[in-house]
């Protein structure tokens, strides 16, 4: 592709949602998962979710670490 110096970094970070559904909608429904899975294991997803993320909320929000790897590189 003509592309040089090309850098690959991994930042920490975090996500913010106002809940743990909205933070599984936005995982599955923006994701290949949406076409895998049916409204019955959605709604079991988030179920789990819920139990297990638990540790993560506080202040009328979901607060999770989130790292991300941002590519960086250059055409001549």
């Amino acid at each position: 592709a003509g592309v040089d110096e090309v850098a690959v970094e991994l930042r920490d970070g975090t996500m913010t949602f106002p809940t743990i559904k909205v933070f599984v909608e936005t995982e599955v429904k923006g994701s290949p998962l949406e076409a895998l899975l049916d409204e019955e294991s959605y709604q079991g997803v988030i179920k789990e979710a819920e139990e297990k993320l638990q540790q993560f909320c506080a202040d009328d929000a979901v607060t999770m670490p989130m790292d991300a790897f941002v590519i960086t590189g250059a055409k001549k």
